[in-house]
């Protein structure tokens, strides 16, 4: 976020302290793309199906890390582990369904994805988004693989609210800036195919009114998805109530709300079988008490 604001501040060159600021964003914004650049080619050279998701937003801005989502079945994932360590990336953590690594050479952390989840809980069925997948050249002009603007933006707002429980200001920009390069067909088609309606119905109701508040307008493809999902005034009342200040921590039920839809899906429903099984262990369930309770109580991430 700090590259988009810096990058429109006029007469930069005047401040010393800011200047200095944008020019730290910028050598982390192409450090970065290098770290997606190594590895995508690793990746690749491992002839292993992979997509990069809510890294890359639709403006400049350098993230702490790179989501990388592994296609195929575990055992693509499994050799994405060994391409990983075998690439000289260290391994940080595993958890059930993704494991995280460092990249030392760019100093940011690379969050690999059996599953899209929290703990064992699949929340979107990367299959379904597999199709979404498209090349694309970077400012440095190496191709890597990403999601279409409509899927990265629906993973966007999914992690928002199951994973994350909070609405923060980068993405009230991936949704406006996305809006101008999507096809809002295809993303109503695709909420709808993964059981996320509640989820989008709540993030662009709160984005809907932070435009309307900013610019006294709601953008047009905005509008068109509301009008087909319809709209919702929980989450807008409280954020209301609390001054419009983001970050916007969501009521324990939206998440729920969100939950109970997305269980219609197959792989969902196995996923939860799958998590009520870890839960048995003393230990699975301390840590995944311990994350759900650091959710609650944290202001941001």
């Amino acid at each position: 976020m700090a590259l988009l604001f810096l990058e429109h501040v006029e007469n930069i060159e005047r401040c010393a302290q800011l200047r200095a600021h944008h020019t730290e964003e910028l050598i982390r914004y192409e450090q970065m793309l290098d770290a997606l650049s190594r590895l995508s080619n690793q990746l690749t050279k491992e002839k292993i199906n992979y997509v990069f998701y809510k890294t890359l937003r639709p403006y400049k801005s350098a993230t702490v890390d790179i989501d990388t989502i592994i296609f195929g079945d575990v055992n693509s994932y499994r050799h994405a582990m060994t391409t990983m360590r075998n690439s000289n990336y260290s391994l940080l953590a595993v958890g059930p369904m993704s494991a995280t690594f460092w990249d030392s050479r760019s100093n940011i952390g690379i969050d690999l994805y059996d599953e899209i989840a929290v703990s064992a809980l699949c929340y979107m069925d990367k299959d379904i988004l597999e199709g979404f997948s498209r090349s694309v050249k970077l400012p440095n002009m190496e191709n890597i693989i990403i999601l279409a603007p409509e899927a990265d933006l629906l993973a966007i707002v999914a992690h928002s609210i199951i994973k994350e429980q909070m609405y923060t200001l980068s993405e009230y920009y991936s949704f406006i800036n996305y809006l101008e390069s999507m096809d809002t067909r295809a993303f109503i088609g695709l909420i709808k195919e993964t059981n996320l309606t509640n989820a989008v119905r709540t993030h662009a109701s709160i984005t809907a009114l932070l435009s309307r508040k900013a610019y006294g307008k709601i953008p047009r493809e905005l509008q068109q998805i509301l009008e087909t999902i319809g709209q919702e005034s929980f989450e807008t009342n409280r954020i209301s109530r609390a001054g419009l200040g983001t970050p916007h921590k969501y009521h324990q039920i939206t998440l729920l709300k969100s939950l109970l839809e997305i269980i219609k899906g197959e792989k969902i429903r196995r996923s939860v079988a799958k998590q009520i099984a870890n839960m048995l262990r003393p230990s699975f369930t301390s840590d995944f008490l311990r994350e759900s309770i650091d959710h609650v109580i944290r202001e941001t991430y």
